[in-house]
């Protein structure tokens, strides 16, 4: 099970009152969670004491889970920004020094694309994927050494394929360019047919 080798902890609820000592802070709530990736072209602030940024706050290598809307949505936390927080609509699951992070990264996106996190919760209305049910779920964990491995081997491959998906959508830009201007042209007459 997730907490016998993980501490979890769910976001803050929402607060928008300033209150003495509180600091107004970045948070990252469900729509920053993308698969494997965090998206910060759009974060929000709100209040947040002392005590609830020593909570609350994310440390590098922590997976970032939706709790809400696609649940079990995972990214990992590379310090996309210099301090931020969660609201509660997002896990925070920080792993003990003998797990790699990485390799868990991968499991969970498999997990959330074979259903394993949709099946565990309930769709009575919202689903909701919440602390007690995430921490409960069983995963398969071989040794630290094959983790690393195995988050290698897929990083090595990812890296290709966001490569190949980067050349391809600045191909795709280019093609759109020259339609653009090869319409124009045809309008303005400056095209010899």
């Amino acid at each position: 099970k997730l907490k016998t080798f993980a501490k979890v902890v769910l976001g803050k609820m929402l607060c928008s009152e300033s209150k003495q000592g509180y600091t107004y802070e970045y948070y990252l709530k469900s729509k920053n969670i993308q698969w494997l990736s965090v998206d910060t072209t759009s974060v929000e602030k709100m209040y947040f004491s002392d005590s609830e940024k020593n909570l609350y706050k994310i440390q590098k290598d922590d997976l970032l889970v939706s709790e809400g809307g696609e649940v079990g949505k995972t990214c990992i936390w590379q310090d996309e920004l210099t301090e931020c927080y969660l609201q509660n609509s997002v896990h925070k699951v920080t792993f003990d020094r003998n797990y790699n992070p990485r390799y868990f990264l991968y499991l969970f996106f498999v997990y959330g694309k074979v259903g394993g996190f949709d099946s565990s919760v309930s769709r009575v209305s919202i689903a909701h994927l919440t602390w007690d049910i995430l921490v409960n779920i069983k995963f398969i964990v071989p040794p630290l050494d094959e983790q690393r491995q195995i988050a290698g081997f897929l990083d090595s491959k990812c890296e290709k394929i966001d490569k190949a998906i980067a050349l391809i959508q600045r191909e795709i830009e280019s093609i759109k360019e020259y339609k653009t201007s090869l319409i124009d042209n045809a309008v303005r007459g400056k095209i010899n047919v």
